[in-house]
């Protein structure tokens, strides 16, 4: 959601999707995106950033996804992961990874291979869920909810999930464009938010059983 200019929209809509079936990368660092259809590809330029968006399309199993994961964490390669229980909340976790990493600042968690460790322990769990036959959802939720429990908070400092941040409210961040460094830096300084989103989040759960009873009633 949101309200943006006609101008845009405009810019938006040129944009167009290529459906990848390969990515070839040559000893001179040029990066080659295969397109699936006939005549579909294109080449990057070493000074150029990537960014990837597999959007709903994928023929990956959960092994195959969970394995992707993996391999996708370490040297200059990064994966949207579920950090948080809201799309835009998560996607900031990825992009102070991303950030970091251009901007050559050293990163504990990423560039020490702790992430990539990480993700290997959270997939055996759930490969052990898929094996029992537990279901999509078991799957989902345990991969979730391990990504949030190991890692989430040792990118960001945030305590509790970065969606009930009182900030996404505040007059310094409502309504405004942002600088995407400060922003990140202030959501990753020590001890950040505990009593403000402590509120929000009790707030959010006192207006849910609100509605609860509304609809009841």
């Amino acid at each position: 959601g949101g309200v943006v200019s006609t101008d845009c929209m405009t810019h938006a809509k040129q944009f167009k999707q290529l459906l990848i079936s390969d990515i070839r990368v040559s000893n001179a660092g040029v990066l080659n995106l295969i397109g699936k259809e006939p005549g579909k590809s294109t080449t990057v330029s070493p000074e150029d950033t990537v960014i990837l968006c597999t959007g709903q399309r994928t023929d990956l199993s959960d092994t195959d996804y969970l394995q992707m994961v993996v391999d996708n964490s370490s040297e200059g390669r990064f994966v949207a992961m579920p950090y948080s229980i809201q799309a835009c909340s998560s996607a900031l976790y990825t992009t102070k990874l991303v950030i970091d990493y251009l901007d050559r600042k050293s990163s504990s968690l990423y560039e020490s291979g702790k992430l990539r460790k990480a993700l290997e322990t959270i997939g055996q769990h759930v490969k052990q869920l898929d094996k029992k036959g537990d279901g999509t959802w078991a799957v989902a939720m345990s991969f979730s909810s391990g990504i949030q429990y190991q890692l989430a908070g040792s990118i960001l400092t945030v305590r509790g999930d970065l969606a009930t941040s009182y900030l996404w409210n505040c007059k310094n961040w409502y309504g405004r464009d942002l600088e995407v460094r400060e922003a990140l830096n202030q959501l990753s300084a020590p001890d950040y938010g505990g009593f403000w989103t402590a509120l929000a989040f009790a707030g959010a759960i006192a207006a849910g059983f609100g509605m609860l009873r509304l609809i009841r009633a």
